[in-house]
């Protein structure tokens, strides 16, 4: 389908993003506030449910500059893997 096809998805806790987890394609989650988010694993960027997404989270809340910069990071790593 058009999701696996992609190089990677990137969005916030949606349906797309279990969608993609789901089917393997590279995936980034975006966390906009610094609360722990029950998907993550304590201290890193992995996700319990789906190996390829990762979950990028900010230290200050609603800290919209560092969401981005460290989705980017995530995306950058997932597209070198490729």
């Amino acid at each position: 389908g058009v999701v696996a096809a992609c190089d990677v998805v990137v969005g916030i806790g949606t349906t797309m993003v279990e969608l993609a987890g789901a089917v393997g394609t590279p995936t980034v989650m975006m966390q906009p506030t610094h609360f722990g988010t029950w998907r993550a694993r304590p201290g890193t960027d992995a996700d319990y449910w789906h190996r390829s997404v990762a979950v990028a989270r900010v230290d200050r809340p609603w800290d919209t500059a560092e969401l981005v910069a460290k989705a980017r990071e995530q995306i950058m790593l997932r597209l070198a893997a490729d």
